[in-house]
């Protein structure tokens, strides 16, 4: 339960919370956030294009859309929808790759290729995995419980080549003890101490809102991958992606400090750690009702549901807690 008298925040004022219900910028944060394509999971790497005649896939970039796919591979998105069984052509993953041929640049109807394979010796020794249409690091590491960083180090992976399908990577080994790893956060993270950094400032802004450390932690997993500089297209910023127009309102009407910046990581989990303090409040402290509101904006929830790519956003938080706790 979340009371204002036991947090270290001053309360946020009724006459402020009123006209945050009532604003019409939160009205539409939805609209201005979905902008961010190519959203689901932490972008560890920039990946390109694989151009060679003799490729016959792309790998989704931070910022690709199935239309500028389209247009940059001449296969229309209907082509791709249906070459890489895509369910929801509005989600797509960075790091994954698409067909961009009938074939895939595999033999039509082959299956071998996208079951592991382990080379001779203990289960804790270096395996390899051929890519299948549709694979992206961040499924390939978590089915081997490695980090996409070892996968990424092992195999020479760069911004110029990236992963096709049909290649061969090389797993690396399972570390050989926790020592090796960061605990209570996502593997992936583990290969970025700039990011693990920030654990200690996202439990101080947790606890003084008196929200779940976890859950703000799994939310900025989700927006930013926990990256200080990510920007999106729509000029949502930071790890917790604040938006101009909220850092304003956050800064100078609710916490009262006008010189927070949203430039400074710290400034910025602490506007995002009371933003969802505010939205737990106006929800009765559920979870997935918050977090929806943070995406799609809870005036817009509260009065329409969930849309689909909300429900999808609230689904990949949820599942990631598990990893902060």
């Amino acid at each position: 339960m979340i009371t204002a008298h036991t947090l270290a925040e001053s309360a946020t004022p009724i006459e402020s919370r009123r006209r945050w219900q009532h604003s019409q910028f939160f009205r539409t944060r939805r609209r201005a956030r979905r902008q961010r394509k190519a959203f689901v999971g932490i972008a560890v790497m920039t990946v390109t294009v694989v151009a060679s005649a003799a490729s016959a896939s792309y790998i989704v970039k931070a910022g690709d859309t199935l239309s500028n796919i389209a247009q940059k591979t001449g296969v229309s998105v209907v082509q791709l929808t249906k070459l890489n069984k895509l369910s929801n052509p509005d989600f797509i993953d960075i790091g994954q790759v698409l067909a961009t041929e009938a074939n895939g640049g595999q033999s039509s109807g082959s299956t071998s290729t996208s079951t592991p394979t382990t080379t001779t010796g203990p289960s804790t020794s270096e395996r390899t995995y051929t890519i299948k249409s549709g694979d992206n690091l961040y499924r390939i590491s978590a089915k081997y419980g490695v980090s996409i960083g070892s996968i990424v180090k092992l195999n020479n992976i760069s911004s110029a080549d990236g992963i096709d399908v049909g290649q061969v990577l090389r797993i690396p080994a399972a570390p050989a003890s926790a020592g090796t790893t960061t605990s209570h956060v996502h593997p992936d993270l583990n290969a970025y101490p700039d990011r693990l950094v920030l654990v200690p400032i996202f439990e101080k802004w947790a606890a003084r809102n008196g929200i779940p450390a976890d859950l703000l932690k799994a939310m900025c997993f989700q927006e930013s991958g926990w990256r200080a500089n990510a920007t999106s297209p729509s000029g949502a910023y930071g790890v917790c992606q604040i938006m101009p127009y909220e850092a304003r309102w956050l800064a100078r009407d609710v916490i009262g400090v006008p010189t927070l910046d949203r430039a400074n990581a710290e400034d910025n989990i602490r506007m995002g750690a009371r933003y969802l303090r505010i939205l737990l409040e106006e929800t009765g402290g559920d979870a997935r009702l918050a977090l929806a509101g943070y995406y799609q904006g809870l005036p817009s929830v509260l009065q329409r549901g969930m849309y689909t790519d909300t429900q999808e956003y609230v689904r990949l938080i949820i599942g990631f807690r598990a990893y902060f706790r």
